[in-house]
């Protein structure tokens, strides 16, 4: 069976509902972005998880209910079993592939003082290969990179999806210096944990801005065209802008021809990844859609409710903390997030049931094969011949884990293939004890392979 490195999936019929004849045009544009891919080095394929001829040749059942979350996850996982993409793009919004409706363990039912969500909505378990269940903790395991590319809940013009599709089509990656520039957003009672976050992934938080009258929404052009964006403010249901104290700290309209392409945010903010129905909202768009509709290459952000503390990292402030950190070291978006995940898990565990909610909730939106830091114009390109073994990596810290790594006689390296999720990579297990002739990039302390080849003799 060819490699595909990327699935793109979609519900058909759901997608014609809403668009009629026009779907040919997402379709057209579709099929633009995979032959892109190509020539990235990426092969793509577009499944329609309704259709029954499709599925069925890859072991699974054609999605009859497009809003359900059982079919949608059962067909998801067929395309997985069958194809083992190292990325999983979810194409079209909560109307067209829903969110998981995952139980909410913070929440009392009839009590919406505290934590009023019933239900987290989520794309984890699209992430995990598990079956179908509304347990949290069921889903623990996400080994694939997984983002969704939304249209417009309930919209009718297929030119807004067609433009976020164009954009991920002809994305560029650029240097880690790039990115480096930020604007970071707080709540002034949220400052020193926002302090932390900035400072771990950036270095310094000399960007970081107080959500205090005069300093608010609108922000300086100078500011909004960094491309990295950091914001740990205040969100509500259905609206499209983020608060502090009631102040407006970022408002969807002034996003709109101010962001710079290419822009990366993380936010904290609750609702940052509400894919509402922008007709109960005046027919404004949410933050993330905004983002995205104005070149924004990924939008990290919650579903529901979030949760952080005021003074130290937790929480909310992790996961964006760990996905801008692996985002910035050369990641692509999905990676960013596996690998965010995949922290937080190993790090907090066992989890409470607010970091359950959390690992829950934050979502990407954009396409997870995008890598916004272009490896190849950081590191450096190299031939090396060393021995392939498997071991402890890190020892005794929070990053340690199993590791496949090359040894030389005066360096060791930690092995990756672009595009391939971090761990347990088939591939890599075969040069497991074996001495090979490595080509890749040096990045760090991580060498990704373009080629390897096994040596027969001690060269």
């Amino acid at each position: 069976m060819t490699i595909v490195n990327k699935v793109i999936l979609t519900n058909r019929s759901a997608m014609q509902h809403k668009y009629g004849a026009d779907w040919g045009l997402i379709q057209s544009a579709v099929d633009a972005l995979i032959a892109k891919d190509l020539t990235r080095g990426l092969s793509s394929r577009l499944i329609l998880l309704d259709d029954d001829v499709e599925m069925t040749g890859l072991g699974g059942i054609g999605v009859l209910s497009s809003a359900s979350p059982q079919q949608n996850l059962a067909a998801v996982n067929a395309v997985r079993a069958a194809l083992q993409p190292a990325h999983v793009m979810l194409l079209g919004s909560i109307d067209v592939i829903p969110y998981q409706n995952l139980t909410n363990p913070l929440h009392v039912p009839g009590n919406i003082e505290n934590d009023p969500d019933p239900i987290t909505w989520s794309d984890l378990p699209y992430a995990c290969g598990q079956p179908y269940s509304q347990n949290i903790d069921h889903f623990l395991t996400p080994s694939i990179s997984v983002g969704r590319l939304p249209d417009v809940t309930h919209g009718t013009d297929a030119s807004y999806l067609v433009g976020l599709l164009n954009i991920a089509k002809d994305y560029t990656c650029r240097p880690r210096s790039a990115y480096e520039p930020y604007m970071g957003l707080t709540k002034s009672e949220w400052s020193d944990s926002a302090k932390l976050t900035l400072t771990a992934a950036f270095g310094n938080a000399t960007q970081m801005q107080v959500v205090i009258p005069p300093d608010q929404s609108p922000w300086p052009l100078t500011l909004l065209q960094n491309l990295s964006h950091f914001i740990n403010c205040e969100g509500l249901t259905f609206t499209s802008q983020f608060y502090a104290t009631g102040i407006v700290a970022l408002d969807a309209e002034e996003l709109v021809c101010h962001v710079a392409p290419g822009t990366v945010v993380a936010a904290e903010c609750c609702y940052g990844t509400e894919l509402y129905d922008p007709t109960i909202a005046l027919g404004k768009l949410g933050v993330g859609n905004t983002y995205l509709a104005n070149g924004a290459y990924g939008f990290l952000g919650s579903s529901t409710v979030a949760y952080s503390e005021a003074s130290v990292n937790d929480f909310a402030d992790l996961i964006c903390k760990y996905f801008l950190n692996h985002l910035l070291a050369g990641a692509t978006l999905g990676e960013a997030l596996l690998e965010a995940r995949q922290e937080y898990i190993a790090i907090n565990s066992p989890l409470s049931d607010k970091d359950l909610k959390t690992l829950a909730q934050f979502t990407l939106l954009g396409d997870p094969s995008l890598r916004p830091v272009c490896l190849e114009k950081e590191g450096m390109a190299m031939e090396i011949v060393g021995r392939v073994v498997e071991r402890i990596f890190a020892k005794g810290t929070r990053s340690e884990r199993l590791a496949i790594m090359l040894v030389t006689e005066g360096q060791e390296y930690i092995l990756r293939r672009q595009g391939v999720p971090p761990f347990h990579d088939p591939e890599l297990e075969k040069l497991v004890d074996k001495k090979v002739r490595v080509k890749g990039i040096v990045y760090g302390y991580t060498l990704f392979i373009t080629k390897a080849t096994i040596l027969d003799s001690d060269e």
